[in-house]
């Protein structure tokens, strides 16, 4: 589920065992959660690949079968599908794509759904500073629009 007090994320991420390698990321179930929980106003997406295409969910699904069984993703869904549906429901998707080769990608989810993707360089000195103006102002913008990211960039935008 969504989680939101941070010393609990930083907990379970703490056992997270990444694999590589697997190719592109189940991006369709995430947004499936987010179409799901009516509350959600704001959608920001941060990764280094792209979504599965329905081949690459097929075949994931038929190898790792008994990670989904019993959950509420059991039922495979499509990347395009949910991105759709997101559409739909009029939210944004603000995506921050960290290596070329989700670029295009990331973009093709902002653009659909009318959000903006930036590429995030976390690798950098100030890789931190970037993403938390990044989330912030994507964050400020529903909440105040263009005003409030414009107070933000006054106050915390600092020219080198």
């Amino acid at each position: 589920g969504w989680q939101n007090d941070p010393s609990t994320l930083d907990k379970w991420l703490s056992k997270v065992d990444p694999a590589y390698g697997w190719g592109n990321e189940a991006v369709e179930v995430s947004l499936q959660f987010v179409h799901e929980d009516q509350d959600v106003n704001e959608v920001i997406v941060i990764g280094d690949a792209g979504p599965n295409t329905r081949a690459d969910t097929d075949y994931k699904r038929k190898r790792g079968k008994q990670q989904w069984n019993g959950t509420a993703f059991e039922t495979a869904v499509y990347f395009d599908d949910q991105l759709q549906k997101i559409k739909d429901r009029g939210l944004k998707i603000n995506s921050f794509y960290l290596r070329e080769g989700a670029k295009q990608s990331f973009q093709n989810m902002a653009n659909v759904t009318g959000g903006n993707c930036e590429k995030l360089d976390i690798d950098s000195a100030n890789g931190a500073e970037q993403l938390t103006g990044l989330i912030s102002k994507a964050v400020l913008k529903v909440c105040g629009g263009d005003a409030l990211v414009q107070a933000y960039d006054a106050k915390f935008t600092h020219i080198s």
